[in-house]
């Protein structure tokens, strides 16, 4: 069997490559996910991109994760392939949720680099409830990615703002990324106001920073009118303190309250 740890321990990026190729699928395995490791310090090599999008069909559910999660890993090098779209948008629906969260993964880092495809707004739409957490993060984020670029559509809009209650925090987090680039191209409404508000008081310091910049958008994109005073001064009042101490969360919490209570406004605490 192949010596998959001395290949990495080595940085021997060809005898991975061609490790990719064993008819043992948990030499397979090791090396796709040795070339994601080495990726993410640097070392990697153009050459073992084909090998991993041809493992994105393999029978293995592990192989399959890790050969995704390796192209992700190289694309954020910019060593990008458009034949690997295809399969890795069919993992979007593989039965093994970690296998959809690679494929997510991989996906989300194209979409930050500027490579797209048909139907991607849907396909990333489609997987904001996913029972995974993982999967749910990964697609808010590219969704923002898209957006950012341009790339955007209002049936995203009311999805994410839902994700902005979601029990895990980066969901939240990426939720709120999402909705401030939508704001961007006015694609926004009034009812992420509330939600919104409620997360200046996350525990997550992340979660609470997106929050704010999501309400700065919103204020820029004109979603209150005359009539509705009460929320112009919300945003007014989170506006002058966009520079508060985000790891201050007795300073948050008061912040909030004092929002709501000008503005009679309901939020759980």
């Amino acid at each position: 069997m192949v010596a998959v740890n001395k290949l990495k321990a080595k940085k021997d990026i060809n005898g991975l490559i061609h490790a990719l190729n064993s008819r043992d699928n948990i030499v397979r395995k090791d090396a796709a996910k040795a070339i994601s490791s080495l990726a993410k310090k640097g070392i990697f090599d153009v050459k073992a991109v084909l090998p991993l999008i041809g493992l994105l069909s393999d029978r293995y559910k592990h192989v399959r994760k890790n050969a995704a999660f390796a192209l992700g890993d190289l694309a954020e090098h910019d060593e990008i392939d458009r034949t690997a779209i295809l399969p890795l948008v069919k993992l979007l629906s593989d039965r093994d949720e970690n296998v959809r969260w690679s494929a997510a993964f991989a996906l989300r880092v194209f979409a930050k680099k500027g490579v797209t495809f048909n139907n991607e707004i849907q396909s990333f739409e489609k997987l904001l409830f996913d029972a995974n957490k993982r999967v749910r993060y990964n697609a808010a984020s590219a969704l923002g990615y898209l957006a950012m670029q341009g790339y955007c559509d209002k049936s995203t809009l009311f999805p994410l703002i839902s994700l902005l209650s979601d029990r895990n925090s980066l969901v939240r987090a990426n939720s709120a990324f999402a909705l401030g680039w939508l704001a961007r191209e006015d694609i926004c409404d009034v009812s992420s106001v509330k939600p919104l508000i409620s997360l200046l008081s996350d525990r997550n310091d992340l979660v609470r920073k997106k929050a704010a910049e999501v309400l700065k958008e919103l204020k820029v994109a004109g979603v209150w009118d005359n009539n509705e005073g009460p929320y112009i001064t919300i945003i007014d009042s989170i506006l002058q303190r966009t520079n508060f101490d985000f790891s201050d969360d007795n300073k948050n919490i008061n912040i909030r309250d004092s929002i709501v209570q000008k503005s009679n406004l309901k939020t759980n605490k």
